[in-house]
């Protein structure tokens, strides 16, 4: 019975009918408003955003699908819009003469703080599937009886024990798993 429930929860979950309206309707509107004379582009680019943050939080598409149509969508935007493309092409081709230069802002990024991040979702990710934060949710709710004191007392003293061991970011990322479970 349950591989007839997941199966049709997977059925739900990439219907890609709905996918298809939303993206057509979300890029109609955000191409009519971007060419439009009175709009501006962060208003298009802002309700974009919003519609792809809303369709993720009611999960009921696959989050990288969703996420890799709303910057596709985003692109195609950006350099149908005449003002904007012209900052892009001048940004790549000059390669820092411009007031947008986009080589000045990688050099900013802090990529080893994005790699702990990725790493430590893949790490949670996997961890999550095997069910270890289940397992360590229940007996944190055993051990505290429901009360929220003595729950808060044992998720700080795990989070103390994870930072320990673990950079703080891979510790919250953790924790905080630990807390949507229980």
């Amino acid at each position: 019975m349950s591989e007839t429930t997941d199966s049709a929860s997977a059925k739900k979950l990439h219907n890609p009918l709905h996918v298809t309206i939303v993206v057509t309707i979300v890029t109609t509107v955000c191409a009519v408003m971007l060419h439009s004379q009175g709009t501006p582009p962060k208003y298009v680019f802002g309700l974009l955003l919003a519609v792809t943050l809303g369709m993720l939080a009611l999960e009921k598409v696959n989050k990288a699908i969703l996420v890799l149509l709303g910057a596709g969508i985003a692109l195609l935007l950006g350099f149908s819009h005449k003002e904007i493309s012209k900052h892009l092409i001048e940004a790549v081709s000059h390669g820092g003469d411009s007031a947008h230069s986009i080589p000045s802002y990688i050099v900013m990024i802090d990529w080893g703080t994005i790699g702990i991040i990725i790493g430590s979702t893949i790490f949670v990710t996997l961890i999550s599937r095997s069910g270890l934060f289940a397992w360590i949710s229940v007996k944190i709710l055993k051990v505290s009886r429901g009360d929220p004191f003595k729950l808060l007392i044992c998720f700080s003293g795990l989070t103390v024990v994870f930072s320990a061991f673990l950079n703080n970011v891979t510790a919250m990322i953790i924790v905080g798993s630990l807390t949507i479970v229980a």
